[in-house]
Protein backbone atom coordinates (compact mmCIF):
# COMPACT_ATOMS: atom_id res chain seq x y z
CA UNK A 1 0.00 0.00 0.00
CA UNK A 2 2.84 2.44 1.00
CA UNK A 3 4.62 1.73 -2.25
CA UNK A 4 1.34 2.52 -4.33
CA UNK A 5 0.96 5.63 -2.38
CA UNK A 6 4.59 6.44 -2.99
CA UNK A 7 4.07 5.78 -6.81
CA UNK A 8 1.01 7.89 -6.78
CA UNK A 9 2.60 10.98 -5.05
CA UNK A 10 5.74 11.04 -7.55
CA UNK A 11 3.23 10.75 -10.58
CA UNK A 12 1.16 13.49 -8.96
CA UNK A 13 4.30 15.80 -8.88
CA UNK A 14 5.84 15.14 -12.34
CA UNK A 15 1.94 16.26 -13.72
CA UNK A 16 2.47 19.26 -11.93
CA UNK A 17 6.33 20.30 -12.61
CA UNK A 18 5.34 19.32 -16.08
CA UNK A 19 2.29 21.33 -16.71
CA UNK A 20 4.59 24.51 -14.86
CA UNK A 21 6.85 24.18 -17.60
CA UNK A 22 4.38 23.97 -19.65
CA UNK A 23 2.61 27.14 -18.72
CA UNK A 24 5.45 29.07 -18.17
CA UNK A 25 6.94 27.79 -21.50
CA UNK A 26 3.46 29.27 -23.16
CA UNK A 27 3.89 32.86 -21.49
CA UNK A 28 7.17 33.00 -22.92
CA UNK A 29 6.06 32.19 -26.36
CA UNK A 30 3.09 33.81 -26.71
CA UNK A 31 3.31 36.90 -24.09
CA UNK A 32 7.30 37.06 -24.23
CA UNK A 33 6.52 37.13 -20.25
CA UNK A 34 9.37 35.22 -17.94
CA UNK A 35 7.61 34.77 -14.52
CA UNK A 36 3.59 35.33 -14.24
CA UNK A 37 2.80 37.75 -11.67
CA UNK A 38 -0.81 38.92 -9.81
CA UNK A 39 -0.29 42.16 -12.04
CA UNK A 40 -0.41 40.42 -15.28
CA UNK A 41 -4.48 39.74 -14.85
CA UNK A 42 -7.78 42.00 -14.09
CA UNK A 43 -9.08 41.70 -11.03
CA UNK A 44 -12.84 40.68 -10.65
CA UNK A 45 -15.31 40.96 -7.71
CA UNK A 46 -18.70 39.21 -7.97
CA UNK A 47 -21.80 41.39 -7.20
CA UNK A 48 -23.72 38.42 -5.99
CA UNK A 49 -22.79 38.93 -1.99
CA UNK A 50 -21.85 43.04 -2.83
CA UNK A 51 -24.48 45.70 -3.15
CA UNK A 52 -23.13 47.93 -6.73
CA UNK A 53 -22.25 50.54 -4.24
CA UNK A 54 -19.74 48.30 -2.33
CA UNK A 55 -18.34 46.84 -5.19
CA UNK A 56 -18.27 50.67 -6.59
CA UNK A 57 -16.39 51.36 -3.10
CA UNK A 58 -13.62 48.19 -3.30
CA UNK A 59 -13.34 49.77 -6.73
CA UNK A 60 -12.19 53.20 -5.66
CA UNK A 61 -10.28 51.92 -2.99
CA UNK A 62 -8.16 50.00 -5.60
CA UNK A 63 -7.97 52.53 -8.26
CA UNK A 64 -7.46 55.74 -5.80
CA UNK A 65 -3.42 54.69 -6.01
CA UNK A 66 -1.02 53.08 -8.60
CA UNK A 67 -1.57 53.08 -12.04
CA UNK A 68 -5.27 53.47 -11.79
CA UNK A 69 -5.08 56.39 -9.75
CA UNK A 70 -2.89 58.58 -12.43
CA UNK A 71 -5.75 57.44 -14.87
CA UNK A 72 -9.05 57.66 -13.15
CA UNK A 73 -8.43 61.31 -10.81
CA UNK A 74 -12.40 61.80 -10.03
CA UNK A 75 -14.81 59.18 -8.42
CA UNK A 76 -17.09 60.27 -11.28
CA UNK A 77 -14.24 59.43 -13.57
CA UNK A 78 -13.38 55.93 -12.22
CA UNK A 79 -17.67 55.21 -11.75
CA UNK A 80 -17.75 56.20 -15.37
CA UNK A 81 -15.40 53.06 -16.38
CA UNK A 82 -17.49 50.43 -14.34
CA UNK A 83 -20.29 48.46 -15.49
CA UNK A 84 -21.85 45.66 -14.49
CA UNK A 85 -22.32 42.52 -17.17
CA UNK A 86 -24.75 39.84 -16.88
CA UNK A 87 -22.63 37.55 -15.50
CA UNK A 88 -23.46 39.62 -12.33
CA UNK A 89 -19.24 41.35 -12.03
CA UNK A 90 -18.29 44.63 -12.06
CA UNK A 91 -16.05 44.88 -15.14
CA UNK A 92 -13.41 48.00 -15.44
CA UNK A 93 -13.75 49.35 -19.00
Amino acid sequence: MRQRYAQARRRYRQAVTRSDRERRDYFQRFYGINDELPTHYDPVISTDVLTPAQAGDIILAATSSGTWGSRYRTRADRLAHVRRGADGIAHVV
